[in-house]
């Protein structure tokens, strides 16, 4: 899902937005990617992004959360592929040195990180 980031960021900025049409198809295009490869640690990539704008950094580590709830265990249907797991796993407690307390809550990146381990 590399070659589709710019797109992926722009699909999060209108699922950031206040405009209801916009949040709607935002969401639905998530819906269809959620199960793609790669998607999850793109993701990830974006929410650890620290030039990119706060809005879209938390729209990004909330849904790579509830992915991650979703999708992570070996048993569920459409489940995280254990490679982008893996990746994903490598990099989680680079989150913790994040200056940004709104888009690193504590709730948030307690939950990714336990139930990716």
């Amino acid at each position: 899902m590399t070659d589709a980031r710019g797109q992926l960021l722009g699909v999060l900025d209108n699922a950031a937005s206040q405009q209801p049409e916009k949040l709607k198809v935002a969401q639905q295009q998530l819906k269809q990617w959620e199960t793609s490869p790669d998607f999850y640690a793109t993701l990830q990539d974006i929410f650890y992004d620290k030039s990119l704008p706060i809005n879209l950094r938390f729209v990004a580590g909330l849904y790579l959360k509830n992915g991650i709830d979703a999708y992570w265990r070996k048993t569920a249907k459409n489940a995280i592929r254990p490679e982008e797991r893996a990746q994903i796993r490598s990099r989680l407690l680079t989150s913790l040195n994040e200056e940004n307390k709104q888009v690193c809550s504590n709730t948030m990146m307690a939950i990714v990180i336990d139930k990716s381990y």
